[in-house]
């Protein structure tokens, strides 16, 4: 039985997140960010740096920046958040 979509699913792509070693970020303290931005559900893919969520408009809006400023402090890079609705990308390979 197919699991009901959620009403807002966002996928956030971060560049620069675990790769040939440089800032090194678990994919469990990855997902554990995105949830006290307040995300729910949030799935990680691998050690890729990409979050699959749903959340309201509102929250979406300052997820690119909080992740961002979260993932500075951590790893001491400032890495970009590019985040999409699936909807788009979905959109996009049609």
């Amino acid at each position: 039985m197919a699991q009901p979509k959620a009403e807002f699913s966002h996928l956030a792509m971060l560049r620069g997140i675990n790769v040939g070693g440089k800032n090194k970020l678990a994919m469990t303290d990855l997902a554990r960010l995105f949830a006290e931005a307040g995300c729910s559900q949030v799935r990680t893919y691998i050690q890729s740096g990409n979050v699959l969520f749903p959340a309201s408009p509102s929250t979406v809006r300052r997820i690119p920046e909080r992740i961002a400023e979260s993932i500075a402090g951590r790893v001491g890079s400032r890495i970009q958040v590019v985040l999409r609705a699936l909807e788009e990308i979905s959109d996009a390979s049609r």
